[in-house]
């Protein structure tokens, strides 16, 4: 599909569904029975976890008792699970999906080599849901902003067969951690973010504590070419996208890997900031950098979960 569609938007289809071959026994719930109908709606759940109790949001996209695909939407540091929906609108972007938001200890996640507390968290979510909630545990997707980001890359490499794709807004990997499989992969970085430096953020030049102290990253580019080399994807092109918005102070670099067992895709924002591109009724302008009009971010992710616009 042409860049032009795929940076714009393009008309909602169905994700696609599981290879029947594939095996239906990574979660105890993956091969249940047949779900109750439940309503469709936002509920707050819970879950027990490593022996501390873990809170979230499920949005049900409809009344149905068929499996679902699920979305796990992990928000930045500092931030909560109840702000996502707004910033993201994936509960009507990602039609058919249900999507969970998961809320952080600390309102952050440890998306750096040490704790594996929200490694296991998330995985028992995925296996919580698939129990609870008829969620596919063959079609799990996951996506984040900033800290959240890197814990959803942290997630994929080193849970390779629990994820379907992965869609990351300024976050990379930090050092020590590497792919343990080949993911399919979206990775989306502002070049001037403050916050996530695009080359990286060596463990030398951080500052703060606790809740403000960020994570040493690698920088985008290294982050995704480390999961196209996982995937054995050689095949790297290069593309600048036509400019949409001449007068927002961004334009967009479309950079793939491909020829291997998974696609991997970096959109690198020029002149963008720490933001989430594409959420309606935000100032171009503030702190954090310029947020771009090139770019829906949310459509752009579910599209190439939906294996459009994949090289």
């Amino acid at each position: 599909m042409a860049v032009a569609c795929v940076l714009s938007g393009c008309a909602a289809e169905p994700v696609p569904p599981a290879n029947p071959s594939a095996a239906a026994t990574r979660t105890p719930a993956a091969a249940s029975a047949e779900q109750p109908v439940r309503k469709a709606g936002t509920v707050e759940g819970t879950l027990r976890s490593g022996g501390t109790r873990r809170s979230y949001l499920l949005h049900r996209p409809e009344a149905t008792s068929a499996r679902l695909p699920l979305l796990i939407c992990l928000h930045g540091r500092g931030g909560n699970a109840a702000d996502m929906p707004a910033v993201t609108r994936f509960d009507r972007e990602a039609a058919g999906m249900l999507v969970v938001y998961p809320q952080g200890l600390d309102r952050q996640w440890d998306d750096g080599a040490g704790l594996d507390r929200d490694v296991r968290f998330l995985r028992e979510l995925i296996g919580h849901l698939a129990a609870t909630e008829g969620a596919d545990a063959e079609r799990v997707y996951i996506t984040g902003f900033s800290n959240g980001a890197g814990m959803a890359l942290r997630f994929a490499a080193e849970q390779p067969g629990l994820v379907k794709g992965v869609g990351a807004v300024a976050g990379q990997l930090p050092p020590k951690i590497e792919p343990r499989g080949a993911v399919p992969l979206l990775l989306i970085h502002g070049d001037r973010d403050p916050v996530r430096p695009f080359a990286g953020l060596p463990e030398s030049s951080i500052t703060g504590t606790g809740a403000d102290r960020p994570t040493a990253g690698i920088g985008a580019e290294p982050t995704a070419e480390i999961f196209a080399r996982a995937a054995d994807a050689g095949d790297e092109r290069r593309q600048d996208v036509p400019d949409k918005v001449p007068d927002d102070g961004t334009s967009l670099r479309r950079l793939t890997w491909s020829g291997g067992t998974a696609p991997v895709e970096l959109i690198i924002i020029r002149g963008g900031g720490h933001r989430w591109p594409g959420r309606p009724g935000v100032p171009r302008l503030n702190e954090n950098g310029v947020v771009s009009e090139e770019i829906d971010v949310s459509r752009t992710i579910v599209d190439f979960f939906a294996g459009r616009n994949r090289p």
